[in-house]
């Protein structure tokens, strides 16, 4: 009987010392935390900075009708992805006199497909496979 006592607490004693956790320890699984803390936290900004690229641009009614087509375009560069801006920046001059006036207004027909785009609102996304069986 005294032996089946020591054993149970010998048992005891042992198990709460694998169990206890070393300063080492501690100190690794905080910092652990701390970096899924920051990985989280930078992932939640990644995925603002992904939904703002899809958003593009936004161009109102008014900035249309103030007739500066050179803002408008500019716009329309500063919405576009960080590798399309540049190569857009660098051919403006060739898209200019096709898209504006001689007066810097935009041309009727792109002002009517800009208006077009802007009151359509944001693509729904479609199921590539209900779009073949249709």
């Amino acid at each position: 009987m005294v032996s089946c006592i020591s054993l149970g607490i010998s048992g005891i004693i042992i198990t709460r010392n694998r169990t206890n956790l070393t300063p080492i320890a501690r100190r690794r699984i905080k910092e652990y935390e701390d970096d899924n803390k920051n990985l989280l936290t930078e992932i939640r900004r990644l995925k603002g900075v992904v939904s703002r690229q899809k958003q593009g641009p936004t161009i109102h009614e008014a900035d249309i009708k103030a007739g500066e087509g050179g803002t408008i375009l500019d716009t329309i560069i500063d919405g576009l992805p960080q590798n399309y801006k540049k190569i857009a920046r660098k051919y403006k001059h060739m898209i200019e006199p096709v898209v504006l006036n001689a007066d810097g207004s935009l041309k009727p027909e792109v002002v009517e497909k800009i208006k077009s785009i802007t009151t359509q609102g944001p693509k729904q996304q479609l199921d590539p496979i209900a779009d073949r069986s249709l």
